[in-house]
């Protein structure tokens, strides 16, 4: 568990979550992004867990990831994963245990922004 969760944990006055921390995959997405978590704690309470079908009105739990890239990397293919920690999750990474990966392309949605990165300025 990376050190900035475990202050996290460590001070939070509900410690019975399943804790969620996001990052860029590959070393060159690493130094990209800025992330801010909603809600803050990065915690989903244990009660959600295990899903057990549809026998009671059942919330799907969500953390929300607000994403801040630098200007020069708008436009380039960037790699985020994200890791569930709780005792007795493990992660593997070639059969996506415990951690979710997706990739992400931001664009800016300014037309004088976009005209200046390669094929976005038609």
């Amino acid at each position: 568990m990376p050190e900035v969760l475990k202050k996290k944990v460590a001070s939070a006055v509900d410690k019975n979550m399943v804790w969620i921390d996001c990052f860029g995959r590959y070393p060159a997405d690493k130094e990209v992004f800025q992330f801010e978590y909603y809600p803050e704690h990065q915690g989903i309470p244990i009660k959600y867990f295990p899903y057990r079908g549809k026998k009671n009105a059942y919330q799907i739990p969500l953390i929300a990831l607000k994403i801040k890239q630098e200007q020069e990397t708008w436009g380039q293919l960037q790699h985020i994963e994200c890791r569930a920690w709780y005792d007795g999750v493990y992660h593997n990474t070639k059969d996506k245990a415990g951690l979710v990966q997706f990739e992400l392309q931001l664009v800016p949605t300014d037309k004088s922004l976009a005209s200046t990165m390669p094929g976005y300025g038609k």
